[in-house]
């Protein structure tokens, strides 16, 4: 509980509260900061009503995630609902470690008693390892310690609930070999974030290529491919087909804004139409927009017109490899363009769409962006022969803040090549 009535209540309310009005209609490219939506963190306004706030926290609590972990004879687990499973699934899979991922919920019998589990939640299975019981134990233990874990220790195969473990609902999770576009041309700030993502918060070293330097990759020895907003004109004649054919046998392509707008015009996804650009797919043009005008006047008719940086709800669904690990299909996203991608002719490749009941969470938006973004896909998928095309339309890691939509981007790392579309 956060009391208005205190000496920071400025503060406290520039974190919870919504943007909703505004005295100007031009931004740099923020116009809403509203903390607990960034961190996909359920909160709720309490007013005129006094409460029992109990004792003042005066200081931050220890973490206390990790623990010792039980030796186990048949498997660990780690439930991929927290955030820091991503971490320690990479720590194991650089030790060596092989892991499962499960395509259901399920509660496992563990030495700490009964454990439900989400979608996505990770088994090691101590019987397919090519380390021994000993290696694989200070393996699992040192990479919770690591990512402030906790990891359960199942006593049986048998689920108490849902699936057994090891059965068909479980596959195997990949150490993604992953490349990232960067250099002239290309977005330092989206590069920056993922940079920051994988290698701070996940620890994941990945291979970073000037797109200058295409003539050098050898697409095999990668299984994701991440490009952001920029110039993607490098990729042309028989560049462009190379990496359509390393999409089709088996490459993860991984596409963020612009780059996503890119991917749809240039073939890779058969079943999503490109975009349009500052107006619906197929839209006319307003002939308000072509009446003469003064040329002072460009700045503010043309800035509120732009989406800078406003919040909105998506419906998730949890139950797509990409939104393996959430509980709630309620997604607060972040949206800073005016590309309006058309649906998908395909029913299950929209994995969040902005709900038509008014999608508005927080800060600026025009009257006519705002119908527009009704139903307004934001994270799609498409299959390229063997291949997976995720287009993330909103930027999943926007400045290293919106923590709540990261789950989604390593999602397509990590479960990428298990999509599949009926």
């Amino acid at each position: 509980m956060v009391p208005a009535r205190q000496p920071m209540h400025r503060l406290a309310r520039s974190i919870f509260d919504r943007a909703e009005t505004f005295v100007d209609s031009v931004f740099y490219d923020v116009s809403a900061w509203t903390m607990p939506l960034a961190y996909g963190v359920p909160d709720l306004a309490i007013r005129g009503r006094d409460l029992e706030m109990g004792d003042q926290v005066t200081e931050v609590p220890e973490l206390g995630g990790a623990g010792p972990v039980a030796r186990s004879s048949i498997a660990y687990l780690m439930d991929w609902g927290d955030s820091n499973a991503p971490r320690a699934l990479q720590a194991m899979q650089a030790a060596g470690v092989r892991a499962e991922a499960s395509e259901v919920p399920f509660t496992a019998r563990t030495t700490d008693g009964d454990v439900s589990f989400v979608r996505g939640s990770i088994s090691v299975p101590v019987s397919i390892q090519t380390l021994d019981a000993d290696e694989l134990h200070a393996a699992v233990e040192a990479s919770a310690r690591e990512a402030n874990l906790r990891v359960y220790s199942a006593t049986t195969g048998n689920a108490a609930g849902g699936s057994d473990l090891g059965s068909r609902n479980f596959f195997p999770v990949r150490a993604p070999r992953v490349l990232l576009l960067m250099g002239e041309g290309m977005s330092s700030y989206e590069v920056g974030q993922v940079w920051h993502l994988l290698d701070q918060r996940v620890g994941m070293p990945i291979t970073k290529l000037d797109v200058n330097e295409l003539g050098r990759v050898d697409w095999a020895e990668y299984d994701v491919l991440i490009l952001v907003s920029g110039n993607l004109s490098a990729f042309s004649g028989d560049r462009l087909e190379e990496l359509k054919d390393w999409v089709r046998n088996g490459g993860t392509l991984v596409a963020q804004r612009t780059a996503a707008a890119w991917a749809a015009s240039n073939g890779f996804t058969p079943n999503i139409g490109e975009p349009g650009m500052g107006q619906l797919p197929g839209e006319e043009d307003d002939p308000e927009d072509a009446r003469r005008r003064d040329y002072a006047d460009a700045p503010g008719y043309e800035g509120a017109k732009a989406i800078g940086g406003s919040i909105w709800e998506a419906d998730l669904d949890v139950t797509h490899p990409l939104g393996f690990g959430y509980q709630r299909r309620f997604l607060p996203v972040w949206r800073d363009h005016d590309m309006f991608f058309p649906a998908s002719e395909n029913p299950y490749s929209t994995v969040a769409r902005l709900v038509e009941d008014d999608p508005f969470l927080s800060g600026y938006i025009s009257e006519k962006n705002r119908e527009r973004l009704r139903g307004s896909p934001s994270v799609m998928v498409d299959r390229l022969g063997g291949g997976t095309v995720v287009l993330l339309v909103d930027n999943t890691n926007f400045r290293g803040t919106w923590r709540g939509t990261n789950r989604i981007f390593l999602n397509a790392l990590f479960f990428g090549h298990r999509i599949d579309l009926p």
